[in-house]
């Protein structure tokens, strides 16, 4: 049995060595110092690998069950399939204590012309969970750039999303393409070929190729 579950959950969060070891600033010879048990893992390297593997500092400890494939208790990385919408629910999440700072925000920069975000799928920091997404492990925010969706957000506040909640008619998703980059509108339609959404300011309907987009998330909430 290996001493702790860190690699586990670094793969599972599919990082490298190096990438962990940034998000903990210490060296990747460190992490797997820690990982492999040759070096003492202390309450402040539990806290540390925690944070950034967004887990509580308990999942990191032994334990008799492994995360498996088909069990695995975190959601599939690939999250929403865009084709079908198909997303795959987790089971036996752990408990994420609503208000603990441990929400990811992966929206870091305007991604280019007419875009919203940009996500190159690390974490830029943690940020504290509302209420209404405790218990949700996929669960991110992003930082809303531009006017374009004014006076619904407004530039600079902070949008929270629910990969596991449904896309419907009407409501407001962040949609992410294939180069990282994002737009957040509202969810017009979508058939086999496009996507349709809506945009305020100026007011617009985009039809995006279903085949540029990687996912289409629902956005939950708002706040400063």
């Amino acid at each position: 049995m290996m001493p702790n579950r860190i690699k586990e959950w670094r793969e599972a969060r599919r990082l490298t060595l190096e990438q962990l070891a940034e998000l903990c600033e210490t060296s990747p010879g460190q992490i797997s110092k820690l990982e492999n048990g040759k070096r003492k893992l202390t309450q402040d390297w539990l806290t540390r690998i925690a944070r950034a593997l967004a887990v509580s500092a308990s999942d990191l400890l032994p334990s008799d069950h492994t995360i498996g494939h088909s069990d695995r208790n975190y959601p599939s990385d690939d999250r929403n399939s865009v084709k079908g919408q198909q997303i795959r629910p987790f089971q036996k999440a752990p408990l994420v204590i609503n208000n603990s700072h441990d929400l990811p925000v992966y929206g870091a920069a305007m991604g280019g012309s007419g875009g919203d975000f940009y996500n190159d799928g690390h974490p830029k920091e943690y940020v504290q969970r509302p209420h209404n997404l405790g218990g949700v492990m996929n669960a991110y925010a992003l930082y809303m750039y531009g006017t374009s969706m004014e006076p619904r957000y407004f530039e600079g506040e902070m949008l929270y999303i629910n990969p596991n909640k449904p896309v419907r008619k009407g409501c407001f998703v962040a949609v992410e393409k294939n180069d990282g980059s994002g737009l957040v509108k509202q969810f017009v339609s979508k058939n086999n070929d496009f996507l349709v959404l809506r945009q305020f300011n100026p007011a617009q309907e985009l039809r995006i190729p279903l085949a540029e987009i990687k996912v289409i998330h629902r956005v939950v909430g708002a706040g400063e």
